[in-house]
């Protein structure tokens, strides 16, 4: 009983220096420089709190001191606001907005149809040609097959000795080197 009180008071020691004045004022500031709206900006700490938390039961050690739980909230700040961005600008790009009769925009449904297999036969083929030619990032084959059986971007990463972040960015790049290629072959 005594191991697990211990357990459950270094669990959450962290807590007073994660509520601290000044870990919420550069937490505050760093989302503001970052985009985050000032209007929403209790949101944003929050939000940045609950990440805290969450990475540190995940594993991450706690910060031990006020300037590390500080530099630490202002890392995790940075890279939420970056997010929201990202985020704002993909939907934005996808979105037409409001519309005046919701009925007359219908919502994209799967066919059904199995893809043309001479469409199919000839995307495979300028994959293929895109890796002969070196134009896909390094263990771009293995990412696809881990991805396309069903693998999440950690379990790739972990057998390419990648982090799954690398994985996910390799993927992306994968996916836009493609998508321009077939766009250049149908131009040219």
């Amino acid at each position: 009983m005594i191991s697990k009180q211990n357990d459950q008071t270094r669990d959450h020691s962290y807590a007073i220096l994660l509520t601290d004045r000044e870990v919420d004022r550069a937490t505050c500031g760093t989302l503001l420089r970052n985009g985050w709206p000032e209007e929403e900006i209790e949101d944003g700490l929050a939000d940045v709190r609950l990440r805290v938390i969450a990475a540190i039961h995940r594993g991450e050690p706690p910060p031990p001191t006020l300037r590390a739980m500080r530099a630490f909230c202002a890392k995790v700040a940075k890279d939420h606001a970056i997010d929201r961005l990202r985020k704002r600008e993909t939907a934005e790009k996808w979105s037409d907005g409001l519309c005046e009769d919701p009925d007359e925009v219908a919502a994209l449904v799967f066919s059904g149809e199995p893809r043309d297999p001479v469409d199919a036969a000839r995307q495979l083929e300028l994959a293929a040609e895109l890796f002969r030619e070196g134009k896909m990032p390094e263990h771009g084959v293995d990412i696809l097959e881990g991805v396309a059986s069903g693998c999440s971007y950690a379990e790739v990463g972990e057998d390419l000795g990648l982090t799954h972040w690398a994985v996910k960015g390799r993927l992306k790049t994968m996916r836009k080197r493609f998508s321009e290629a077939i766009v250049a072959r149908r131009m040219g």
